[in-house]
């Protein structure tokens, strides 16, 4: 075996070991929900279109929900780390992101929130 692919295995491998240890961290250290009642929380912005036609579908189909700004210092410190244990990138992401009973979900189809709220 060559030196290229003794390397390009060794990668391959490392990249595998740290996609198993995100699945076995996640089964480890599940996310704790937030409140003891099933819940959404949409994090997101005024000016956000995505985050407005997520707001009028969850009106619209009656469901309860709770709005939390994302530019305010004291909602990062709640999302980034939730995010992070939930091995999302807080560096760069679409909006909105939301919370369903402790699953985080990045720029989802209002009717998927929906029915994972209903599960």
């Amino acid at each position: 075996m060559s030196g290229f692919n003794k390397l390009l295995l060794a990668v391959g491998l490392a990249l595998g070991g740290y996609s198993a240890w995100g699945t076995y961290h996640q089964k480890l250290f599940p996310l704790q929900p937030i409140y003891q009642k099933p819940y959404i929380i949409v994090y997101g912005r005024e000016e956000c279109g995505y985050c407005q036609a997520m707001r009028k579908d969850l009106d619209a189909r009656k469901i309860p929900f709770v709005w939390k700004h994302i530019d305010d210092a004291p909602i990062q410190a709640e999302i980034y780390p939730r995010m992070k244990q939930a091995d999302l990138d807080t560096s760069h992401f679409l909006l909105p992101i939301v919370d369903v009973n402790a699953e985080i979900m990045v720029h989802p189809e209002p009717p998927d929130v929906a029915v994972k709220y209903r599960l």
